[in-house]
């Protein structure tokens, strides 16, 4: 699965967030004041209807946690949490990565998506950020 994204319907934006960002005090390089989260809670919410009809199938959802300190972890620049849920996922579902695509990765910090899209084989190790980047521009 490679990223894509309409340049054009995205010029304005993509050039109006990058100077923002760019405006923004250095937390630590290359992350900016606007690629890190504060510390606050989440939420996620799924609507399942027989009312309605869909073409929309959940194929699996899986769940995994790792350790909050990142002190504590195997690894800094690798989840396990994400690479266990996605390969519980790929069972579940019985497909496997090139059967997918399209892929919503988020997080509250845009380094971690970058390595979520690594850890799920979307990218090889290192070059999530050369991928994400090649298609939404150096935001």
């Amino acid at each position: 699965m490679k990223f894509s994204a309409d340049r054009e319907a995205l010029a304005d934006v993509t050039s109006w967030v990058a100077q923002v960002i760019s405006k923004r005090a250095l937390v630590a390089a290359p992350l900016r004041l606007l690629d890190c989260s504060p510390i606050s809670d989440g939420a996620a919410a799924v609507i399942l209807s027989s009312r309605k009809q869909s073409g929309v199938r959940f194929a699996a959802s899986q769940l995994a946690t790792d350790y909050v300190s990142l002190a504590d972890r195997e690894s800094i620049t690798s989840f396990r949490s994400t690479k266990n849920a996605f390969a519980e996922a790929l069972k579940e579902s019985g497909w496997n990565r090139n059967d997918i695509d399209v892929a919503e990765l988020h997080d509250c910090f845009s380094i971690a998506s970058i390595v979520h899209l690594e850890d799920c084989g979307f990218a090889g190790e290192g070059d999530g950020g050369t991928e994400y980047f090649a298609a939404f521009g150096a935001v």
